[in-house]
């Protein structure tokens, strides 16, 4: 039932996305251009609020405005704005970015965020129907690409950071992809895929590669994702040709390929000549690209290099396989304990490739299931155990997540909340004690979460707030 209704909203909102836009509300004071306004609420929504930027000179300018739709993961609105703001604001794009998106729940909330943040903004600005896109981060990224599909030819492109498309791509998409992914993220190679799924197609894609973990990449990336947009427009027509815009990402694309190359890293030139060479085919003579990516791909090095990802690529996917394995172990076992479970993930194993070569292929794979297999058992894992009340399970896995990133202070924070709710007061002050050693300091948002309503009527809970209170400014759980 659940899903038909899913289902019914979707179809909705591609014939509301596709329909006029609903009258203006009555006029304010004019917006500011160039920086963010944390919070615009929307008219006939006002549960509903959004993040803006808009364009230097766009007072001035009657448009039609290109705009980009954000959607952050953690409905952190500003915050995905700030890092497209300096670009957008250069370049002439409006950026809504919502304040209600949400990943890991029920999509149904994010399809009535997009839906009123179309409407307020279709109904505020003067908008290029042919230069409309969206973009997210992971569960945002997914939710982009479904608001795309779901009303074909409405949305020109999406920038997918972190995570690919909301299922698996069987036919060409009705929109260009540029998607954003760190090098220690565990979506890599779920973006590594979806890069060849999408070329196989004849798809217009192009997938970044940044250094960093699971988030939203950094400001240049950003630029270069609004750039990439505007190439795909002039490609298309739907833009006037500018120079300035393929001589910044040629130089760009081109240059780093042929840095790393310099450097000795093949397999990243390999890819960087190759992806170059798509994104300008057809606008310019990519034949140095495709030359220099050829040769590369000729020598001794750049064959061993290849045959390395291959096998690494499958070695990593077996992995995968084994992990599931584990997880029902964990459910089904009766008293499967942390030390096996470590054993049979092989984290001492991982930890040491991790740390054997920082930055080659090798270690940022391991860095990569790290990442995942503390994912699964820092929060996917028991939240589930949590809905069922299953506080032991619960505790189990984040106890072997607290092992995977000894240093981070979320799972010790974690599993101060299960043992609070489970009855086990003075185990879980323990726990918010190793989480404040480890760099957790936020004392209010510990004092409002109602997992530890228990607790705040004792001694000790009272004598650890008050020293994280004195302490240091709010630092992030992890």
């Amino acid at each position: 039932m659940r899903n038909a209704l899913l289902f019914a909203l979707l179809v909705s909102t591609g014939a509301f996305l596709a329909a006029s836009a609903p009258p203006a509300p009555a006029p304010g004071p004019p917006l500011p251009e160039g920086v963010v306004i944390e919070r615009v609420v929307c008219a006939d929504a006002p549960s509903q609020s959004y993040a803006l930027l808009l364009p230097k000179g766009f007072a001035g300018h009657r448009g039609p405005w290109p705009i980009l739709y954000l959607f952050d993961a953690r409905a952190r609105g500003a915050f995905a704005a700030r890092l497209f703001a300096p670009s957008a604001a250069e370049r002439g794009f409006v950026v809504a970015s919502s304040n209600n998106t949400t990943s890991d729940g029920p999509m149904d909330p994010n399809v009535t965020a997009f839906r009123a943040l179309w409407r307020d903004t279709h109904a505020r600005f003067a908008i290029d129907p042919r230069r409309v896109y969206a973009g997210g981060f992971s569960g945002g990224a997914r939710i982009a690409t479904l608001m795309a599909s779901t009303a074909p030819g409405t949305i020109a492109g999406v920038v997918g950071c972190g995570a690919g498309f909301h299922r698996e791509v069987r036919a060409k998409p009705p929109f260009v992809f540029f998607g954003a992914v760190g090098n220690r993220d565990f979506n890599f190679d779920e973006m590594r895929e979806l890069d060849e799924t999408l070329k196989g197609l004849g798809a217009s894609r192009h997938v970044e590669v940044f250094d960093g973990d699971h988030g939203w990449p950094p400001p240049d990336v950003c630029a270069d994702a609004l750039d990439w947009l505007d190439l795909q427009a002039a490609k298309s027509g739907t833009r006037p040709a500018d120079q300035a815009v393929p001589d910044r990402l040629w130089t760009r694309f081109s240059g780093r390929a042929a840095a790393f190359e310099r450097d000795g890293r093949l397999l990243a030139a390999i890819r960087e000549y190759g992806r170059a060479a798509d994104d300008f085919r057809g606008l310019r003579d990519v034949s140095p690209l495709e030359q220099a990516r050829d040769r590369l791909v000729g020598t001794a090095a750049g064959k061993r290099a290849l045959r390395e990802e291959s096998a690494r690529i499958e070695r990593d996917r077996d992995y995968r396989e084994h992990t599931a394995e584990v997880w029902g172990e964990i459910r089904t076992g009766e008293s499967l304990p942390a030390a096996r479970i470590l054993q049979e993930l092989d984290v001492s194993g991982l930890q040491a490739r991790a740390a054997s070569d920082p930055g080659s292929e090798e270690s940022l794979s391991a860095e990569r299931l790290l990442s995942e297999i503390y994912v699964q058992t820092g929060f996917y894992l028991p939240r589930g155990y949590r809905e069922e009340k299953n506080w032991a399970r619960a505790i189990l896995c984040l106890s072997v997540a607290t092992q995977i990133r000894p240093k981070s202070p979320g799972a010790w924070y974690a599993m101060a909340a299960v043992e609070a709710l489970s009855g086990h007061g003075s185990r879980a002050i323990e726990d918010l004690e190793q989480a404040a050693a480890r760099g957790f300091s936020d004392a209010e948002d510990l004092d409002r979460d109602p997992d530890f309503a228990s607790l705040r009527g004792t001694e000790r809970y009272r004598v650890l707030l008050d020293r994280l209170r004195a302490a240091r400014p709010a630092a992030p759980r992890g």
